[in-house]
């Protein structure tokens, strides 16, 4: 039987004041189609996991257990069906990370993706996510 892979994470489950976040043991997401793996190298801390640490994540739209992080930069390490290529920087940014779906408070992050467009011309790509995505506010080089 095959080992599954770990990773370090932020997981909660209810109520947890800044004292009480810490880093645990987590299993690496499996890859499902239209949905890309990417390896955390940078992530944002934000006034809004605060909120969900205290208050939100007593709400029933939220996914529990759940890895908070509403934003990510990283490497992909899965493409899965995608098109993009494992190795390539992306940027992700809400449209229910953290919320709906474990966020990016890890060192891997399952993130839903559509295919870029043109992207040979690019070196670094956006995951294009469901909702409340903000229109330009990342810029590819």
């Amino acid at each position: 039987m095959k080992a599954t892979k770990t990773m370090k994470a932020v997981v909660i489950d209810g109520i947890t004041p800044a004292s009480a976040v810490h880093l645990t043991d987590a299993p690496v997401p499996r890859v499902r189609p239209g949905w890309v793996l990417v390896r955390v190298k940078a992530f944002g801390l934000n006034h809004s996991e605060q909120i969900l640490r205290l208050e939100e994540i007593t709400e029933g739209y939220i996914q529990k257990p759940v890895i908070p992080g509403i934003e990510c930069v990283g490497v992909l390490e899965d493409p899965s069906d995608t098109g993009w290529q494992k190795g390539q920087t992306v940027v992700a940014l809400m449209g229910g990370m953290g919320r709906s779906f474990d966020g990016s408070y890890a060192d891997y992050a399952l993130l839903p993706a559509r295919p870029p467009r043109h992207a040979a011309r690019r070196r670094a790509h956006r995951i294009r996510l469901p909702h409340r995505r903000p229109r330009r506010a990342i810029r590819p080089r």
